[in-house]
């Protein structure tokens, strides 16, 4: 937890475990860092795919014919939603230039869905991307700011958040315990 508050923490970062620690402990820091990150991609990956499009309700139309016909003209509007959405996707990836190896593997079915390993090897290069930018950025040193700085003010900065999901997400955890 220790490493996990330090590295949250921008006047801080890896700086003093560097410093101050030593290299197998950095090593296991920096794993335990990554692999906590990686938890977290893991987790915003499955509650993007799991967002859907929310369904209208079921109505009980009790009989009444008026009830019944906008049922009915619902459900057909539902259908040519679904069938525009469907085209407008399959029209923007018709688009896209097809490799060599894509024009022999493309079927009917439309696009295929990635693979454990692409979703794996995805997350991996989201968790690397981020923690490279975060390290690179350095930490704060200015001593007026220093002196006025507040780590929860800084991590509910919404380009903050934005801009570092991952890590808002790891912050997330540890700020409660701070």
């Amino acid at each position: 937890m220790y490493a996990y508050a330090m590295f949250i923490n921008p006047t801080a970062k890896l700086k003093w475990i560097e410093k101050h620690w030593g290299l197998s402990e950095i090593v296991q820091a920096k794993a335990a860092i990554h692999n906590v990150m990686l938890q977290h991609q893991q987790e915003l990956c499955k509650q993007q795919n799991d967002l859907v499009t929310p369904t209208r309700a079921s109505l009980d139309i009790g009989g009444s014919d008026a009830a019944y016909s906008q049922c009915s003209g619902l459900d057909a509007l539902d259908e040519y939603s679904a069938s525009i959405s469907i085209l407008s996707r399959s029209s923007s990836l018709s688009s896209l230039p097809l490799t060599s190896n894509e024009e022999s593997d493309t079927t009917s079915d439309g696009p295929q869905a990635l693979t454990e390993d692409e979703i794996d090897g995805a997350n991996e290069e989201a968790v690397e991307r981020e923690f490279t930018r975060w390290l690179s950025e350095g930490i704060i040193t200015d001593c007026e700011k220093l002196k006025s700085f507040d780590l929860i003010r800084f991590w509910d900065n919404e380009s903050i958040q934005k801009a570092y999901p991952i890590l808002f997400r790891l912050a997330l955890d540890v700020l409660p315990v701070c």
